[in-house]
């Protein structure tokens, strides 16, 4: 059975916000167990790539292991980065029982920012091996793999604010309020001219 890739619904409860888009999306991994099983210790086998938001992904698991200290004990499971674009993303991993139901017990998640192809992300325990084979069923298993990439629309140039504050109108407010006269409480006498305004202002002005 080749694998698939569904619509992704309920991997993520994140919200949206004015400065990032964000894409969901999920892929479905089935494999033959007895052409894996004994593949040993640190060696694993690769998903084919699929794509969510744009960029392409693929799996590695490890059924027996990344890590010899683990003595195939643990089946290892990761999330692999295949393209080039520098993204944060929310990865789940969640195995299926026998009537393809979700485990809910069995659901991992994590938060990682990709920086280059290559990289991966994931649990070298991700569920023991002897627990994992209960749920084998007609020599296959079931993965869900749930991504959720957080993509930002623009981001300022260091040391720039978010927030940008308009041009001051200072000046012209101030000139409005001589011409009006409103409020005036000292007046300035020059010659034979007479200078109203106020003294608050005068004061602030001459600090």
């Amino acid at each position: 059975m080749p694998p698939r890739i569904t619509t992704h619904t309920d991997f993520t409860d994140q919200a949206s916000t004015s400065l990032t888009e964000i894409t969901s999306g999920s892929y479905r991994l089935t494999a033959r167990f007895s052409q894996i099983k004994g593949i040993g210790i640190g060696n694993f086998f690769m998903s084919p790539k699929f794509t969510i938001g744009g960029l392409q992904w693929y799996i590695k698991c490890y059924p027996q292991g990344y890590y010899a200290n683990d003595k195939g004990k643990y089946v290892s499971l990761y999330l692999s980065y295949a393209s080039e674009t520098e993204v944060s993303v929310t990865f789940e991993f969640c195995l299926l029982d026998q009537l393809g139901n979700a485990i809910n017990s069995l659901r991992s998640r994590n938060t990682h920012t990709y920086r280059r192809q290559g990289k991966y992300k994931g649990w070298s325990k991700f569920i023991k091996r002897d627990d994992f084979e209960k749920y084998i069923r007609d020599d296959h298993f079931e993965i869900i793999c749930g991504v959720t990439i957080i993509s930002p629309k623009g981001l300022a140039e260091p040391n720039s604010c978010l927030i940008v504050v308009p041009p001051s109108d200072l000046p012209e407010q101030l000139g409005q309020l001589l011409r009006s006269k409103e409020g005036t409480d000292i007046t300035f006498v020059v010659g034979e001219e007479i200078f109203y305004a106020h003294k608050l202002v005068s004061e602030v002005t001459s600090i």
